[in-house]
């Protein structure tokens, strides 16, 4: 299963009441947002829709990482209503 650096964060805000459709591929395992007919990372046309908001909660579940729903940021839908406070 991959790992949160597809996300690209340990603690990820989303935006509340939003649904967002995702799509995850069969051979590669790779994680997508939107709904593609094919794979960005292999190519493959075994992709599945997935509900995207449940799957990064996931991701980060298994880090131990947090998942935070806000309230809308101006701004961040230019960064797919998805957001990154990064730990060090």
């Amino acid at each position: 299963m991959p790992g949160p650096r597809e996300v690209g964060s340990p603690n990820t805000p989303k935006k509340r009441g939003q649904p967002e459709p995702g799509t995850r591929c069969r051979d590669c395992e790779n994680l997508h947002s939107g709904d593609l007919n094919k794979c960005k990372v292999c190519g493959s046309t075994e992709v599945f829709p997935v509900d995207l908001v449940n799957e990064l909660v996931e991701l980060l579940a298994l880090t131990s990482a947090e998942a935070d729903f806000v309230d809308p940021i101006p701004g961040l839908s230019e960064a797919g209503e998805v957001a990154a406070l990064l730990r060090y």
